[in-house]
């Protein structure tokens, strides 16, 4: 990177458009119109880190059981790390589905998720403790010590279905006749 200052007046300069957490050797030199000086002893300087200014790459989001999803991804492009990374952020936006007695499945409530995992723990990680039969909505952000960067595009996964872990409710049984009885109940409570 070679640039040239007119500076007419002032002992300063800004020198802009760096990359953050980069190293960069300063020096100046003094120009007339015969020609440029002699430069100075060269001065080493580091740019501060910054947040990441893209989100992380090639995310997925594969199904591992009814109460797991495995979120796997990549780091983003290097040079728009801007820092040491430390840890990612993910969100994890939970929709329960609810099925009325014709089959007909309409959603519920919403709950959001966040959950933090640091760099060391790799690139893909089980997020668990989830519900069986719901959407989830998941997406990620990398993070440096100054901030967290963009978060990817959302993906939607439901995870399995599972056995229900309460049986009906109010059962009864009525006599209808010398041979037969009405079995009569109401389904199992919706799982929170």
């Amino acid at each position: 990177l070679n640039r040239t200052y007119n500076v007419s007046e002032g002992r300063s300069q800004l020198i802009d458009m760096l990359h953050p957490d980069y190293t960069y050797t300063i020096s100046i030199a003094a120009a007339t119109g015969p020609g440029i000086g002699n430069f100075s002893d060269a001065i080493t300087v580091r740019t501060d880190m910054d947040a990441p200014t893209e989100p992380p790459q090639n995310v997925d989001v594969t199904v591992n059981s009814s109460r797991g999803v495995i979120l796997s991804w990549e780091r983003p492009p290097l040079e728009e790390e801007n820092g040491l990374l430390i840890r990612y952020h993910v969100i994890v936006v939970e929709t329960q589905i609810h099925y009325l007695d014709n089959g007909t499945e309409f959603t519920g409530v919403q709950r959001y998720l966040n959950r933090t995992y640091n760099v060391s723990e790799g690139r893909a990680q089980l997020i668990d403790m989830l519900h069986p039969d719901y959407n989830y909505t998941i997406s990620i952000a990398a993070a440096t010590g100054p901030g967290i960067g963009p978060y990817s595009e959302a993906i939607t996964v439901r995870t399995d279905m599972d056995a229900p872990t309460e049986p009906p409710q109010n059962v009864d049984v009525t006599v209808n006749s010398s041979r037969g009885v009405i079995l009569s109940w109401e389904r199992p409570p919706l799982e929170e």
